[in-house]
């Protein structure tokens, strides 16, 4: 496990073309078929939108919380690691992050989820037409609220969790977050794409 601790410069992985996402999306579809989840993070939006405006860096999924032992079952099954990570800068200027490998039933994971992102053990899915990233938020539904399971979201159901669909070109239906709660987590997020997200989505909603 040791071997699997990474440092990552600037806290993110090199960017992948877009392009190949929806034949992603088809091979993630068949790792989780039957567990109840959502396509969530920028992702989503260009699949309501139905094109690419930048790049992305992993594929983002939310489940119910009760889920996470069936989806971490499926993942390890399929060859991938769970891992959690904490950013850091040296003197401020040189920005990175540790990534560690946690199991879903460890201490960093039960009593609080963190930010998760499943791996691939195998190192072959850096072909362009597999996923090497998945990053997993765990959720609850408390009080009418949606409440990341990190602790870093919460905000009131006030649409259906799911906004849209996307079928891939093997007819996977592809579930989407609403962008309305998309915009809800980036709102939170200080980065350049997240205000571009945060614009998309606007002028989104602006047209319908």
């Amino acid at each position: 496990m040791l071997t699997r601790i990474q440092l990552l410069r600037d806290g993110e992985e090199p960017a992948e073309e877009p392009s190949v996402y929806l034949e992603r999306l088809g091979g993630l579809a068949e790792l989780l078929e039957g567990i109840p989840w959502l396509l969530a993070g920028g992702l989503s939006i260009p699949m309501k939108l139905g094109r690419f405006y930048r790049r992305h860096y992993d594929v983002d999924v939310v489940f119910p919380l009760e889920e996470f032992p069936r989806v971490d079952r499926a993942m390890r099954e399929a060859g991938y690691f769970l891992t959690t990570y904490r950013p850091f800068s040296i003197f401020g200027a040189m920005k990175m992050a540790l990534s560690v490998p946690v199991r879903v039933d460890g201490p960093f994971v039960r009593h609080r989820p963190r930010k998760l992102k499943y791996r691939d053990a195998t190192g072959a899915r850096r072909h362009p037409h597999l996923l090497s990233v998945v990053e997993a938020m765990p959720y609850r539904v408390v009080e009418g609220c949606f409440a990341s399971c990190d602790g870093r979201y919460r905000f009131p159901l006030v649409v259906p969790l799911e906004g849209h669909r996307v079928v891939t070109p093997r007819g996977h239906a592809i579930p989407c977050l609403n962008l309305h709660y998309v915009g809800e987590i980036k709102k939170r997020i200080a980065h350049p794409k997240h205000t571009q997200d945060l614009a998309v989505i606007a002028a989104q909603h602006g047209t319908t």
